[in-house]
């Protein structure tokens, strides 16, 4: 799978976009408030990512399921996933479509895009989840 670089003023238009949306989410989804970091944190312990971020203490990636894989998948349809995969995208599976988005996430924020959901990615999840 081949993801296109975005340019530098793209990433900048990106960056103000992500900030201006997190100031105008009102009131968090269902799946937000249901399935989040504590949650998944309260399944399977805690330790510190690299950002210095507290995230969840295992590595998540394709063949996994459960309220971790719907934490990242809330995050996802936050700020990746396309409109038309939002419905019914939070389903707790992380399949062939949270892989594409996991790794295309990854790739927007630099990070290594191999698709597991490991320390790096875990911290940058934690921030944009909190942000």
């Amino acid at each position: 799978m081949s993801i296109p670089r975005p340019s530098r003023s793209l990433k900048v238009t990106a960056a103000l976009t992500l900030a201006s949306a997190a100031l105008l989410v009102a009131t968090p989804s269902a799946d937000a408030t249901e399935y989040n970091f504590d949650t998944c944190i309260a399944q399977v312990g805690s330790r510190i990512a690299p950002n210095g971020n507290e995230i969840p203490a295992r590595n998540f990636a394709r063949g996994n399921s459960g309220v971790c894989v719907k934490a990242i998948q809330v995050v996802l349809v936050r700020y990746v996933v396309t409109e038309s995969e939002k419905s019914g995208f939070v389903d707790g599976q992380f399949g062939a479509r949270t892989d594409y988005y996991v790794r295309l996430f990854q790739h927007q924020y630099r990070l290594d895009a191999d698709g597991i959901v490991g320390p790096s990615t875990w911290g940058v999840l934690a921030a944009t989840y909190t942000g």
